[in-house]
């Protein structure tokens, strides 16, 4: 029987089987795995910012867009096929619509370059919002705002019930730390 090493236990045993290895490695599996889902938070969180930004930016790029002078012709993005219909009008048009005309081709054309970047941007901001990454945002942060509290309050109470005390120092500043940036970020 003295080959035999009996049970050991942080404290005694005055917390029976929360004193065990298994419970005190719940605390770190669950900090690795909300680290991990604070990093993903943080890109959901970007790409709702993209989407928010490029609104702005297609909106300055639109804002440059060429005036018609052309009657009835009002500018529309692409401007590819308003080139074509402007360019076929041209053959059967007066000479004083032909200037108008071949003034509006020009500006249109000269717009194309800025007018392939709206476009660029407009199915850019259309692919992030199918992506609905705003709800997905919202309730993954709600999810690690629960957890992360839960979970940092968890950490020193198991360190409590396994050795009688806390051990007050940079890891577990850190962890308030954190909870208190999980709390300010909702």
């Amino acid at each position: 029987s003295a080959a035999v090493p009996g049970i050991a236990l942080a404290k005694g045993g005055e917390f029976g089987a929360l004193e065990g290895g298994v419970p005190a490695l719940v605390h770190p599996v669950m900090m690795g795995g909300l680290y991990m889902t604070t990093l993903y938070t943080g890109f959901l969180g970007w790409q709702i910012r993209k989407m928010r930004t490029l609104a702005d930016d297609i909106s300055a790029l639109k804002k440059q867009a060429p005036q018609l002078t052309t009657p009835g012709k009002t500018f529309a993005s692409p401007v590819g096929p308003l080139i074509e219909s402007l360019k076929s009008e041209l053959s059967s048009a007066d000479d004083s619509t032909k200037k108008t005309l071949q003034a509006d081709i020009s500006s249109l054309q000269a717009f194309a370059t800025v007018d392939a970047e709206l476009q660029n941007l407009t199915t850019e901001r259309k692919n992030l919002v199918k992506g609905d990454f705003r709800d997905r945002h919202f309730q993954l942060s709600s999810l690690l705002l629960a957890l992360g509290v839960g979970f940092a309050i968890e950490g020193p109470v198991n360190t409590w019930m396994r050795t009688g005390k806390l051990f007050p120092g940079p890891h577990l500043f850190a962890g308030a730390g954190l909870t208190v940036l999980w709390a300010a970020a909702a």
